[in-house]
């Protein structure tokens, strides 16, 4: 399993159109960013930092899910993966190496923009404190938020055979999650919503509850929730890899 890990980052991150592509897209919005800050004159290091997070996470996420989409689907696409099983290795193994070295990954492409959204801080004229949470959630909410759903997107991913339509497909659900999650709470259950993958990973990723006015499950639950969601979503993924001929 150990030495698996770094082949997969290597076949991540060696695909170049998704990783240099990920990398470009979210690089190009924290230096619109940085350029942005420059120009203003009133940002303080405290909105700087607040915005240049959330608008990196944003990005960053949505360069997850075609990163993520890739990794599921390109063996099958390609027809490698009865190399990769012919190598003797468990199928299993195949399969949950995948968004282990898919962090990594997320990591590597998310760097520049983490570290050019530092500069931007550092550059900013001084107003609120800035707390320990808040430097905290910068690489909190980009690398978990953004693996969460990459690896949403990766199961999908496995159940399609061409990168293209699984890159499409995991846009589309990922994109449409939160109105799912609207017709299951106004049809079906508000307390089975509650639990619904969007809604445990976004109180995971921004770390409390919702408000009195639109309560969610607590912190502790959902991140209870979310890890069944991350396991059920890898066992899903395994099982078709499993039953596959290739």
């Amino acid at each position: 399993m150990i030495g698996l890990l770094p082949a997969e980052l290597r076949r991540q991150v060696g695909r170049r159109g998704s990783f240099f592509g990920a990398m470009a897209f979210v690089t190009l919005f924290a230096a619109g960013h940085f350029v942005w800050a420059i120009l203003s004159e009133n940002d303080t290091k405290f909105g700087v930092l607040e915005t240049g997070t959330g608008l990196t996470f944003f990005v960053a996420l949505l360069a997850a899910i075609v990163v993520g989409a890739t990794a599921g689907s390109y063996d099958s696409s390609q027809g490698t993966m009865r190399y990769l099983v012919l190598t003797g290795r468990p199928r299993w193994q195949l399969v949950v190496v995948r968004p282990i070295a898919l962090f990594a990954t997320i990591v590597m492409f998310t760097l520049p923009a983490i570290v050019l959204t530092l500069i931007t801080v550092l550059i900013a004229p001084d107003g609120a404190p800035i707390d320990g949470a808040m430097w905290f959630d910068l690489f909190w909410m980009i690398w978990v938020g953004a693996w969460v759903f990459g690896v949403l997107s990766l199961a999908i991913g496995t159940f399609l055979n061409s990168n293209g339509v699984a890159i499409a497909v995991s846009i589309v659900l990922n994109l449409s999650s939160l109105l799912i999650t609207g017709l299951i709470s106004e049809y079906v259950s508000k307390d089975l919503a509650k639990g619904f993958f969007p809604v445990v990973a976004g109180v995971v990723i921004d770390r409390e509850a919702g408000s009195s006015a639109d309560p969610t499950l607590s912190l502790a639950v959902s991140s209870v929730l979310l890890a069944l969601w991350l396991v059920a979503l890898i066992g899903a993924a395994w099982a078709r890899v499993e039953r596959s001929e290739y």
